[in-house]
């Protein structure tokens, strides 16, 4: 009888010890349950976001480059070099200040749409 005691006794020793750790786990499991989706969402939301360019124009509707090039040295920019990325015409050049800068531009309307700066 002594030992089935002493056998009661050490197993339970054996689970208060181990308790804290179940306790754990189990407040863990909801909240992952949680944050999981929420993390897998607020990623599928934010990739087409940083996917979508900034000038939606069809090529078809682009003014030429040269264009942009005379309106803005007419403005007193000099301007270095024109790429086309994210479906706008960006400017390296100086403005009419002298200060350096990479403008975007819409290639429809020749608006300002940003920069990288």
């Amino acid at each position: 009888m002594v030992e089935l005691l002493l056998c009661a006794c050490k197993l339970s020793e054996s689970f208060n010890m181990h308790a804290p750790f179940i306790e754990t786990q189990m407040m863990e499991t909801p909240m992952r349950s949680i944050l999981i989706p929420a993390l897998v969402l607020m990623t599928t939301l934010a990739v087409p976001a940083l996917a979508s360019e900034r000038c939606n124009v069809p090529q078809s509707d682009w003014r030429p480059v040269e264009d942009l090039k005379a309106a803005l040295a007419a403005k007193g920019w000099t301007i270095n070099n024109v790429k086309t990325e994210d479906g706008c015409y960006e400017v390296y050049g100086h403005d009419e200040a002298g200060k350096r800068v990479e403008i975007f531009f819409d290639p429809a309307t020749f608006e300002a749409v940003g920069s990288d700066d």
